[in-house]
C-alpha cells in the first residue's frame, strides 16, 4: 500500500532504524529524515536520503515521528503539508506531534475516522489523516 509513497521518517534512533519496511527500494516508499547528527550519518550510510522536514512539505505522503522528542512534527509543519498526508506517531511520548495546537487551531475541523484515526481539513480545503493518537 505504500509502494511509491514519499515517507518522511523523523528520526533515526532505536525506534526509527526498526522502520525497514519503508526502505528506498524498488517497490518501496522513498525518503528519510534524520534529526541528530549522528543519526543523519547513520542513515545517509545506509542508504537513506537524509533532509530537513521542512524540504518534505508538499511532497510527503506520509510522516512517521520516532524521535520521542517535544515538538518534532509541528502545526506549522502540517499545514503546509500534501493533501491527505498520513502522520504517525511511534515514539516514545505523544508530544511528538503538536496535537493540541492542531485541535485549537482556527478553522481547523476535527473527523473521528475510527478510533485512533482523525482526518483533519483546513480552511484552504487541504486534509490530513492523523493516526494512533496516544491516550494515557
Amino acid at each position: 500500500m505504500i509502494a511509491g509513497k514519499v515517507a518522511v521518517v523523523c528520526g533515526y534512533g532505536d525506534v526509527g532504524k526498526r522502520l525497514r519496511a519503508i526502505t528506498p527500494r524498488p517497490g518501496r516508499a522513498r525518503h528519510y529524515h534524520g534529526n541528530r547528527s549522528d543519526q543523519r550519518l547513520a542513515g545517509r550510510d545506509e542508504g537513506y536520503e537524509v533532509t530537513t522536514i521542512e524540504e518534505t512539505l508538499g511532497r510527503g505522503d506520509i510522516y512517521i515521528a520516532a524521535t520521542g522528542n517535544l515538538d518534532v512534527i509541528r502545526l506549522e509543519h502540517i499545514e503546509r503539508m500534501k493533501d491527505q498526508a498520513i502522520v504517525a506517531n511511534i515514539g516514545h511520548f505523544d508530544n511528538e506531534v503538536q496535537v493540541e495546537k492542531l485541535n485549537s487551531s482556527k478553522g481547523v475541523k476535527r473527523t473521528n475516522i475510527k478510533p485512533q484515526v482523525d482526518k483533519y481539513t483546513f480552511p484552504d480545503g487541504h486534509e490530513i489523516f492523523l493516526l494512533a493518537k496516544v491516550v494515557w
